[in-house]
This record gives structure tokens, C-alpha cells and sequence, in this order.
């Protein structure tokens, strides 16, 4: 066996979009563990978690990781990174927020 020649039929020409998964995760005085920064779209981004111990980020199911996408919030849908800012900074803390979040592959 080696690598096909031509595409496989299945995936035709649309590029995979990834999935769409949804994440509580607790809001304590630290934050959410998230170091979040703005995608050339303007979309709300995770560059890395952040380097704190218990990190909630880390401990949601399935674990967050960099080049997430956040597209939501406690369900409302968010357009860009300011809006997610907006939102979670309105919130109190201790708090579980809930995270719509789009990654890739």
C-alpha cells in the first residue's frame, strides 16, 4: 500500500471544518486558565493555557488546547474576541462558563 493518487471520493472538495464541542469550565480568581488572543478574522483564539496549577482549562472534558476557536458562551454565540472578553469579565467568579468551541482536524 502507499499513498492514493488521486482524491478519494468521500471528501470531495470541501475543506473539513473540524468539530464543534461545548465545555463547562470554572471561572476562579485566575481566571479560566485561557491565554486568549485575536485570529486575523477577529475571532477569539487560545494561544496556550496558561502555566497555573490546578488549571481549569486543562482539567473540562475534552481538555482545551492552543488554536482553539471560542465561538460561544454559556450559548450565545460569539463573533469576535472582544465580545468573548466582554462576556466573561461580566461574569462573577467562582463560576462555571460554559464554552462553545471550534477546533480544527
Amino acid at each position: 500500500g502507499g499513498p492514493s493518487a488521486g482524491p478519494s471520493p468521500s471528501s470531495g472538495n470541501a475543506k473539513p471544518i473540524g468539530r464543534i464541542f461545548t465545555v463547562s469550565i470554572e471561572k476562579g480568581t485566575a481566571g479560566l486558565g485561557l491565554d486568549i488572543g485575536k485570529a486575523n478574522n477577529g475571532a477569539c483564539v487560545i494561544r496556550k493555557l496558561k502555566d497555573i496549577t490546578p488549571n481549569p482549562a486543562s482539567a473540562c472534558n475534552p481538555p482545551l488546547k492552543g488554536n482553539d476557536v471560542i465561538v460561544g458562551v454559556n450559548g450565545k454565540k460569539v463573533k469576535n474576541f472582544e465580545e468573548v472578553v466582554q462576556i466573561v469579565k461580566s461574569l462573577g467568579t467562582p463560576t462555571v462558563v460554559s464554552l462553545t468551541i471550534s477546533r480544527e482536524g
